[in-house]
């Protein structure tokens, strides 16, 4: 009988096996045929590791719920219930054939492993012994635990993303996850370790599966007529979208806590001339050993009038503070040139450049540097992102330096602006290029000045002079309060009148001024 019932399971399963399979092997193909990822993890068996990491709990969360939640769905467990055997023997059945199908697939990736790269993997016998042990406990571990689950129906997912959840929330809160129990069997030691046997977490996994299959012995030993009927059952539209939005919450929560928990490392440039006040602080050094007195000068002039611009500059956005400014004096730079390192929005900007062959009241410097300065304050929000309140940062970049030194320069382009396009800046600023955009995105403050300069000094403030949290908070931050309400609010026009009051103004070639009070 038992035969019979491991007949009827394959040819009930067989085809869901054989997708499984199918995938899996694609898979574990198309990373192995992938030169350059093999060439970079240095063996087809470390990009294996990530297809059993990866699809195998995948297969057999399909096949557990085809074998188990199937029979439910199709009513044939009124026949199997119906038949003289015992119902230890039924699960049995299922547990072993899915157990077989699971080590059976992982090691048949492995295989495929090293068959892609006999030529160059040295297979020895304790070295397969110990991939086998490692990737075996896996598929067990797997198995078992979508065995289990799939006896919980309707609630199966639920749970399991709850699981999941509570993991992050662990590793979130310091405790590595992956350095306990099954995952560490897939560690990035699995391709390389040839002699060591992780003896620790193969007894937790092997122990942790059967713990975990017992549970599920014990789950599928319920009767039809009571909590297998209920668990049997699709959940409704009204359950799928709470449990979905709680899902969502859960790691909209998760993300916050741990990106609030990050930290980030001050840069220290040694010997720096400093200046530092009310939230603004500069650094200037120079990558050399012994400074010349004319870089000492150099160094001292650059920190007085950078941090002088910039204090001025958070004034008028009225930002309590701005990004720390570091600037390197680098004397083999033999042109005007600008190296901007990569630095966390936390940690400020960088910039390399020789402050000799450079001036800090260099208007186009300033530009740029303003440019950086102020998207790090907005941890990069308005840099990639396609809002509208990318063309107030662009022309407050190219206008504010502009009125501390120069009269304003005309707008070298005359492109007719729509609602759309203003809530698309993005798309604007690629068409037009970056020198262009922000000349044409200028014209709009002047636009703005024409109501009224403290109605424009208010709505830019309330955009560049707010501050935005690291976190996926800003997001909230900028759903309540849009750049075009913030518009309105403070100037009186909505999109519609900008736009036209925009292009009019781009069409007529600006006469030269003097310079102003705000950009």
């Amino acid at each position: 009988m038992l035969f019979g019932l491991l007949e009827k399971e394959l040819r009930q399963n067989l085809l869901t096996l054989g997708v499984i399979v199918a995938v899996c092997l694609a898979a574990s193909a198309a990373v192995l045929t992938g030169q350059p990822l093999v060439f970079l993890k240095g063996s087809g068996l470390d990009l294996v590791s990530y297809v059993m990491l990866v699809f195998l709990p995948l297969g057999c969360y399909v096949l557990a719920g085809s074998m188990i939640g199937g029979e439910f769905r199709h009513k044939t467990q009124i026949f199997l219930e119906g038949l003289p055997l015992p119902r230890w023997q039924m699960l049995l059945v299922k547990l072993l054939l899915g157990l077989a199908a699971s080590l059976g697939l992982s090691w048949l990736l492995i295989a495929s492993a090293w068959w892609q790269g006999r030529e160059s993997e040295s297979m020895t016998r304790g070295f397969v012994a110990l991939l086998l042990a490692k990737s075996g406990a896996w598929a067990a571990f797997v198995w078992t635990v979508n065995f289990t689950l799939a006896f919980l129906g309707r609630y199966r997912l639920p749970f399991a993303l709850t699981v999941v959840l509570g993991l992050m929330i662990l590793n979130a809160e310091g405790f590595d996850v992956a350095a306990h129990g099954p995952l560490t069997l897939l560690d990035a030691t699995f391709a390389y370790e040839r002699h060591v046997w992780p003896i620790r977490d193969l007894v937790i996994t092997f122990t942790s599966s059967w713990a975990i299959a017992a549970v599920g012995y014990l789950l599928g030993s319920v009767r039809h007529a009571s909590l297998a009927t209920l668990l049997a059952q699709k959940m409704s539209n009204r359950e799928r979208i709470m449990l979905s939005l709680l899902a969502l919450t859960a790691i909209a929560g998760i993300g916050l806590s741990h990106q609030a928990r990050q930290e980030t490392q001050p840069v220290h440039l040694p010997g720096s001339v400093d200046w530092s006040q009310d939230g603004v602080r500069v650094q200037v050094a120079a990558a050399v050993e012994n400074p010349t007195p004319e870089e000492w000068a150099a160094l001292q002039r650059w920190s007085e009038q950078i941090g002088r611009f910039f204090h001025e500059t958070a004034a008028w956005l009225r930002r309590p503070e701005l990004p720390p400014i570091y600037l390197v004096h680098r004397r083999d730079y033999v042109t005007a040139r600008l190296d901007w390192q990569s630095l966390d929005s936390r940690q400020g900007v960088l910039v390399r450049l020789n402050v000799l062959n450079n001036d800090p009241a260099d208007v186009q410097l300033r530009e740029e540097l303003l440019s950086k300065v102020l998207h790090a304050a907005l941890h990069y929000r308005l840099k990639f992102k396609g809002d509208a309140s990318g063309w107030v940062l662009d022309g407050f970049a190219h206008r504010w330096p502009r009125t501390q030194i120069q009269p304003p320069a005309p707008a070298m382009v005359n492109p007719a602006l729509t609602p759309q396009q203003l809530a698309g800046w993005l798309k604007v600023r690629q068409d037009l290029g970056e020198k262009q955009a922000r000349q044409v995105a200028a014209v709009a403050l002047d636009c703005l000045a024409k109501v009224g300069e403290s109605h424009q000094r208010d709505f830019v403030a309330a955009i560049l002079g707010r501050q935005v949290p690291h976190h996926s908070g800003a997001l909230l931050l900028e759903w309540l309060h849009p750049p075009d309400a913030l518009l309105r609010q403070h100037t009186g026009l909505d999109w519609p009148q900008l736009a036209e009051q925009w292009s009019q103004a781009l069409s007529v070639k600006p006469q030269p001024g003097g310079a102003s009070n705000g950009p």
